[in-house]
């Protein structure tokens, strides 16, 4: 039985099936289910996440922890106790370390896993996702516009489970409908799903620094990203706003001609682009960038303790400040 894992990478369906079959295979083996535990490096003191590993289990032979987030994983000391374990692992347990980065995770750590269970799960690139998609209905004998697949796109977290759970939901709500539009996607997923990186970036086109925060804090209680992503998810949308205001006031473009270069099919996502073009200028745009990566730097090098204010006050600062500020000036 293979001791330890390393899985990397944003794509988190994939790495969902993988784990899955670890536990399977692990299943068969020992002939029942194995005990799984999860935790967080930045809840829970790495010394009882070692302990349990180390101590045999009164209810199952086999046990398996999963370690989220091990980009969070910080400070010496408990980098230390980790690769300890990693030397001399457990025979009955299973320790998955996973993180949706690629190069944030301590070298020592790393380096004390197997090459051959070291696993990196990349995102699928657009043309394979709208298959993607388009397979999961057909599938299902349910038509969908090509329009409603690139909103569908749009809005959905960019990994295959986020896709695959919204694919659902709308498979069973559009089950007796003929065909799926955009209009259609657009609809239910703002009203049906939980907040997340294009709702908040919703309110940050308004310019609403408080309903930007009543979102933020929706996403970041979830758990289901993390104050990196959120900044990342934000980055592409400024950068496409950046874009639309450029073919715009630079090229000259009237606004459909530029909804059509970017893609942008839907007249909620034209509103907000059309809202976050007038809110904001084109230098303060080029600042919010600058800002989000001198953000970025400071989330990876603070620890997790500060991310929730860091990240409060990045949203502040682009907000209310148009990215100008002692925020962004003291990252140099």
């Amino acid at each position: 039985m293979k001791s330890s894992y390393l899985l990397l990478g944003p794509e988190k369906g994939r790495k969902k099936i993988f784990i899955e079959e670890i536990l399977n295979k692990t299943a068969d083996k020992i002939g029942e289910k194995p005990e799984v535990y999860t935790f967080y490096p930045f809840e829970t003191d790495i010394r009882e996440v070692v302990s349990l590993l180390e101590n045999g289990s009164l209810f199952a032979r086999a046990k398996v922890v999963i370690l989220k987030m091990a980009e969070q994983l910080k400070g010496k000391n408990s980098i230390n106790i980790l690769v300890e374990y990693l030397k001399k692992p457990s025979p009955g347990s299973i320790l998955i370390i996973e993180s949706d980065t690629f190069k944030d995770i301590p070298a020592a750590v790393r380096g004390h896993i197997p090459k051959d269970n070291v696993k990196i799960f990349w995102e699928m690139n657009e043309g394979d996702k709208r298959g993607w998609i388009i397979h999961y209905f057909r599938k299902r004998e349910i038509k969908i516009e090509i329009d409603a697949v690139n909103e569908l796109l749009e809005l959905v977290e960019n990994n295959t489970l986020d896709l695959e759970q919204e694919c659902e939901k709308l498979s069973i709500f559009f089950r007796d409908r003929a065909k799926i539009t955009a209009e259609d996607i657009e609809e239910h997923l703002y009203h049906s799903r939980e907040e997340n990186v294009f709702t908040l970036f919703a309110k940050m086109a308004e310019r609403d620094f408080s309903g930007t925060l009543e979102v933020l804090s929706s996403i970041l209680f979830s758990r289901k990203s993390n104050p990196d992503q959120v900044i990342l998810g934000i980055l592409w949308q400024i950068e496409r706003l950046m874009n639309y205001k450029f073919l715009l006031e630079k090229e000259s473009h009237e606004p459909a001609e530029a909804f059509k270069k970017l893609s942008l099919t839907t007249k909620r996502s034209r509103r907000i682009y059309s809202e976050g073009s007038r809110n904001y200028t084109m230098e303060e745009l080029a600042d919010i960038i600058q800002l989000i990566y001198n953000t970025v730097f400071k989330l990876r090098s603070l620890g997790s303790g500060l991310h929730e204010t860091i990240i409060t006050m990045f949203f502040y600062y682009a907000i209310v400040k148009g990215g100008k500020g002692y925020w962004r000036l003291m990252s140099h």
